[in-house]
């Protein structure tokens, strides 16, 4: 088996992940299988998110008798308070049948969310993290390039908390002079060790 480390989480899971969106598409009884086959073709890390519909519960109703320090779980959320947060959390903790979390992320973010803001969502993260509900967190957003000659700022691109200290990103060498590129909107996702990595890219229609 191949297995990656997940940055700076402590996880090392088998490159081969299960991402948890296709089975909302398939009965129970149907996902449970899939489920199993795959815990038997040794994955052990599932994505999921509260967006996928039963997503969760399917998950959960097939890993319930498994041995939870086997296997790892990262679902999301796309609260926008910190309330919404904490019950989207609750929601999916009993829905999965688990006592916590092994990676949760703020879905799709409209922007991103940091300490003391009055939405309250970073903050409720955090609290969730310190009861143990939770273990690393983080943000994933978006963000198409409108034309070469824009800047914009770190937290506007990478959707993700801020380590590395840069206020802009635009001119960091890692980014390997992507904002040259016109014809293409690049998902830049930004790792909590400081380096970027490519998310996604694609070629814009013309309008």
């Amino acid at each position: 088996m191949v297995t990656v480390k997940l940055g700076n989480t402590g996880i090392v899971a088998n490159k081969n992940g299960f991402g948890a969106l296709p089975i909302q598409r398939i009965d129970m009884d149907s996902a449970v299988k899939l489920i199993h086959m795959a815990l038997d073709g040794g994955v052990n890390f599932f994505d999921t998110a509260r967006a996928y519909s039963d997503s969760e519960q399917k998950l959960g109703a097939a890993l319930k008798d498994v041995d939870r320090s086997t296997y790892y779980i990262a679902t999301k959320t796309a609260a926008q308070t910190g309330e919404k947060v904490l019950e989207d959390l609750e929601t999916s903790l009993r829905l999965l049948q688990t006592e916590y979390i092994d990676i949760y992320q703020l879905h799709c973010a409209p922007k991103c969310f940091r300490p003391g803001d009055e939405d309250g969502v970073y903050d409720a993260a955090v609290k969730a993290k310190k009861e143990g509900k939770i273990r690393p967190f983080s943000s994933q957003k978006e963000e198409r390039f409108l034309s070469p000659s824009q800047k914009p700022s770190l937290f506007e691109v990478c959707g993700s908390f801020r380590t590395c200290g840069r206020v802009d990103c635009s001119n960091c060498p890692k980014l390997a002079g992507c904002f040259e590129v016109s014809t293409l909107y690049l998902d830049w996702r930004h790792r909590r060790d400081g380096t970027f990595f490519l998310h996604r890219a694609k070629r814009r229609a013309n309008k």
